[in-house]
């Protein structure tokens, strides 16, 4: 099978654009991607094609390679996009995802809570054909729905009594299929917001008409469409926010704790919580990075390092007694008895939930400072070796974890260095070649030690300072591995 990916994107000078490939549905949690790069045209159409065994899906995602090794993550994590077509030729055309608007809704709390859909009792019109248009929005009330109009018979030409109404059966993505025989191309249209009970037109999506040049008769065609813009007021509601702190339960420690949360939220029947994995929580509605002089609180990094922490004691498929134990006793260390008490419990609620590994990634990334990533990936690697070992699915998930973080290829193979048996380890954890002059080595040193000096994360405490004091030890021994190699004085 074919398949050509197209997307339109505007990148800065010397920037590459990359399509990310996960050959199964299996892989696309871990970070094992197959790379294609893309090529541009004068009009910034990205393009590339690539063939695969046939295949009922596909699992892929864009990123963006900087001159200096970084790398930029679309939104939203890996797409999954079903075929279920017997064409050998397919045509994606796709948009970038980014963090806008609409962002908060992306997340389970409002897909699998208060914009619940019920695919039992929606019966949508299946239309055969090649060309889809899908639209991804998770902003869509349980009593609405998406139709489409365009300037097309099959699409009602402009009049909304023929509207056709998407398939929404893959919620938050919504499609319909359409025949592209039937067809006079170019292909104009519009989505619509539509009172399902009443069956009225709400609203048309603002901006200009959405728009597809051609498509093949022969091949299947998929339009990716994002960003829906609404013409009419945002989802409300309302909530309480409270410091769990303040909170009490004869089960609990007096001190505010996760479980005395979850027992004054259902004596109140609250729908769902947010908790805040960053204390300085905030809603972002554009692209947005970690920005200097926002410092991470311990107990954030704290709760965010349980999160990340349950998901790499389950990815070997088994949660064993020395890992508890080794978690036990690595939280005593770094944090002191009573918040190590309190954060078991909360990572044995955690064990037993699926965490959305991307989604949780992402938001630290937004709230927290580099160097605190960095000591996030060096306690992942401390945790997945206490068994003496780091296991593989162990390695690709603290691999996608660091990629997601927006951890640079050379810091993340520096940290694994330090952990992972490697012949050229000590060069790897100074982010060095081993052919590298003897000056440069010396640079490459000083560079790394101010790096990864324990004063960049005082404010986290002195536990996770003296923590952060091991990994820059583990860069002075690389240096010392190499001088004696070397003879350098």
């Amino acid at each position: 099978m074919k398949i050509q990916f197209n997307i339109h994107y505007k990148t800065q000078w010397g920037k590459s654009f990359y399509l990310l490939l996960h050959r199964s549905a299996a892989e696309s949690n871990l970070n094992s991607p197959e790379r294609f790069e893309m090529h541009c045209n004068d009009k910034s159409e990205w393009k590339v094609e690539i063939t695969i065994d046939s295949s009922d899906s596909v699992s892929y995602q864009y990123a963006i390679f900087s001159p200096d090794k970084s790398i930029e993550y679309e939104y939203g994590g890996i797409r999954n996009l079903r075929l279920n077509s017997a064409k050998e030729s397919v045509v994606i055309y796709d948009n970038w995802r980014a963090s806008y608007g609409d962002s908060p809704f992306v997340s389970a709390a409002f897909t699998d809570c208060f914009f619940k859909r019920n695919p039992v009792a929606v019966v949508t019109e299946k239309h055969e054909g090649n060309v889809v248009l899908r639209i991804n929005c998770s902003q869509m009330e349980p009593n609405r729905h998406f139709a489409v109009v365009g300037n097309q018979k099959i699409l009602g030409n402009w009049n909304v009594a023929h509207k056709v109404r998407l398939d929404e059966s893959q919620f938050p993505v919504w499609s319909v299929t359409l025949d592209a025989s039937k067809i006079t191309f170019p292909l104009e249209y519009k989505y619509l917001i539509v009172d399902t009970a009443t069956d009225e037109v709400l609203a048309w999506g603002g901006g200009p008409n959405r728009m597809l040049q051609t498509a093949g008769k022969q091949a299947l065609t998929v339009v990716n469409d994002e960003h829906f813009i609404r013409t009419i007021p945002s989802w409300k509601g309302a909530g309480v926010a409270i410091p769990v702190f303040s909170l009490r339960s004869e089960d609990g420690f007096g001190i505010g704790e996760f479980y005395d949360l979850k027992k004054w939220t259902n004596r109140r029947n609250f729908r769902f919580v947010v908790g805040s994995l960053i204390d300085n929580t905030q809603v972002i509605t554009g692209h947005h990075d970690y920005q200097p002089g926002q410092p991470t609180t311990q107990g954030g990094y704290i709760m965010s390092l349980l999160v990340l922490v349950s998901a790499v004691m389950k990815a070997d498929g088994k949660i064993l007694k020395s890992e508890l134990d080794y978690t036990k006793q690595f939280f005593v260390n770094s944090f002191g008895p009573a918040a190590a008490g309190e954060a078991i419990r909360i990572l044995r609620d955690l064990l037993k939930q699926n965490i959305p590994v991307t989604e949780v990634c992402q938001q630290i990334r937004r709230n927290m400072d580099h160097p605190s990533r960095l000591q996030l990936v060096h306690f992942l690697f401390g945790i997945a070796a206490a068994d003496g070992i780091v296991h593989e699915s162990e390695h690709q998930l603290i691999a996608h974890i660091a990629q997601q973080l927006g951890i640079s290829e050379k810091d993340y193979q520096s940290i694994e260095a330090m952990f992972v048996a490697d012949t050229d380890g000590a060069y790897k954890i100074l982010e060095a070649e081993p052919t590298a002059t003897d000056d440069e080595l010396k640079k490459a040193y000083r560079k790394m030690a101010l790096k990864y000096h324990p004063d960049k994360v005082h404010y986290l405490g002195e536990d996770v300072q003296k923590a952060a004091n091991d990994k820059f030890q583990k860069v002075n021994e690389a240096w010392e591995v190499i001088k004696k190699q070397r003879g350098i004085v």
